[in-house]
């Protein structure tokens, strides 16, 4: 550590209170103005702290003293100018040394060397930069209960009891070496990989990643807010196949929730695509693009359990020369019966009924949906007419024509009472064809979903390995917690840390 200065003690109240100035040295003020053009050397000592023993109280007043950079014998910190511990059981101080030997019975985690500048240790400026962050400038240390703590007070300082802060430490600390050891074994893999690997596959094959227990979880539970990366959706998926076995035999609850929760998104999906493309009003093909990638839709349209065959089927009509064939949509099988299905697929933005009435509170179905309906009685027709033919040469001995079904999918529901009246009264009176429109299709879909997020279960609990706290031994009282059973707290343990 590098010699600046030197620590002025003075104590005005006879021990019980006490003062710590840094003095700077003239060759440190001289290389400060030598880094810093702008530099303004202090006018006397710098305060770096003040007690009251009889109070119970320090506070110390973080500086730079050591950094040979721009801000030289200024604030250590942007903004966290005043660290104060309360509660303390402290002897008075008559000199310098005893200054210091209070100042050492600190909890760990704080610099408290007086030509170091106090402050909180380098390696837990996570800490410092968090408190910056929500514009903290002053913190509050208390010994005693953790009860209600963290809080701020009303001045927007800080406080929080000594035994959290060392909590806080001691997780810090953990995280650091953590990351060390990891930095280390990922260079070492990295060496072994491009070099070894490279010149020998089969004598040193390639080393993968290490699996860190419990980190899929830590990644998982933070990925849920902050979104995990596409890749890492990818691979959390893909590693899900070899192990599904297992999982569903050891939990089987939490599986079938999982799946449950997939088909509320999926579904929720769906009905966010399908409002977007109804509000859009696209043509038939982009409809029966839709349908063809989300044939679950067109199967609510059907009483009974149904099989998609496929689009743009041929159903016959064709003359000798090849022309005038017809192409059905869709078509589809009872899955029980076998019996065909044909589907037609209008926009929704296709009328359903007149625009003037026909007679006074009746309108006559829309030359499109009539159309819409002959169309799809035709394509019955002259599939009925050559099924036989086309079920030998597409070798599909499992579909029948019993009664075929039809079905068309057209506009939007009417919103006026007559236009309402006169639609049903058309649609319930067809007797080989089903209307249904894209918003009751909409409909459905919303139904099913309804149904499925009624009494969901509450989420499984997932446990992860964690490490158990461990509480430091008590320095000047800062780590007493009434609220903690000494029984239960961990034995101290031996890291240091340096000033």
């Amino acid at each position: 550590m590098p010699d600046y200065g030197k620590s002025i003690f003075a104590s005005p109240g006879k021990g019980e209170t006490w003062t710590l100035h840094f003095k700077p040295k003239p060759s440190a003020i001289q290389l400060a103005a030598q880094v810093d053009p702008t530099f303004q050397p202090p006018n006397q000592p710098i305060l770096l702290a003040r007690a009251d023993s009889g109070a119970g109280w320090i506070e110390v007043y973080p500086t730079n003293t050591t950094a040979l950079r721009h801000g030289l014998f200024g604030p250590k910190y942007p903004l966290l100018r005043t660290i104060r511990f309360e509660k303390l059981t402290m002897l008075s101080a008559k000199a310098i040394e005893d200054a210091q030997w209070v100042l050492g019975r600190l909890i760990d985690g704080f610099v408290t060397t007086p030509e170091a500048g106090l402050g909180i240790d380098f390696e837990l400026m996570s800490i410092v930069d968090e408190l910056e962050a929500a514009n903290v400038s002053r913190l509050v240390v208390r010994a005693g209960p953790r009860k209600g703590l963290p809080a701020f007070l009303s001045d927007g300082s800080l406080m929080i009891a000594g035994v959290q802060f060392d909590e806080l430490r001691r997780a810090v600390r953990r995280i650091h070496d953590k990351a060390l050891d990891q930095a280390r074994d990922e260079k070492h893999r990295t060496v072994h990989n491009t070099l070894l690997t490279v010149a020998d596959t089969s004598r040193f094959p390639e080393q993968p990643p290490p699996y860190s227990r419990g980190a899929i979880v830590a990644a998982i539970r933070a990925g849920t807010e902050a979104g995990l990366s596409t890749k890492d959706q990818d691979a959390t998926l893909a590693a899900m196949a070899p192990i599904a076995r297992d999982v569903v035999s050891r939990k089987p609850q939490a599986v079938e929730q999982l799946v449950r929760e997939i088909e509320l998104v999926t579904l929720e999906e769906l009905i966010v695509r399908f409002e977007k493309r109804l509000a859009a009003n696209g043509d038939e093909q982009i409809w029966q693009r839709f349908f063809k990638t989300h044939p679950f839709v067109l199967k609510l349209a059907f009483g009974y359990p149904i099989l998609a065959m496929g689009d743009q089927v041929s159903v016959g009509g064709g003359r000798f020369d090849g022309k005038g064939e017809k192409i059905a949509d869709f078509t589809a099988m009872a899955a029980l019966s076998g019996n065909l299905a044909i589907i037609e697929i209008k926009k929704p933005g296709t009328r359903l009924l007149g625009k003037i009435p026909y007679r006074d509170g009746v309108y006559a179905p829309a030359r499109e949906l009539s159309g819409s309906v002959t169309q799809v009685l035709d394509q019955k027709y002259q599939l009925q007419t050559d099924f036989a033919a086309k079920k030998v040469k597409s070798r599909a001995w499992e579909v029948e024509a019993y009664a075929i079904h039809c079905l068309v999918v057209i506009g939007r529901n009417p919103t006026a009472d007559d236009e309402k009246k006169s639609f049903e009264l058309f649609r319930r009176d067809l007797r080989q064809v089903t209307v249904i429109t894209f918003d009751e299709l909409l409909a459905k879909l919303k139904s099913i979903l309804d149904f499925l997020k009624a009494d969901l279960p509450k989420e499984p609990e997932v446990e992860a390995d964690g490490e158990a706290s461990a509480s430091s031994q008590d320095k000047g009282h800062l780590m007493e917690d009434e609220d903690l059973n000494p029984e239960t707290q961990d034995q101290d343990d031996p890291e240091e840390t340096e000033d």
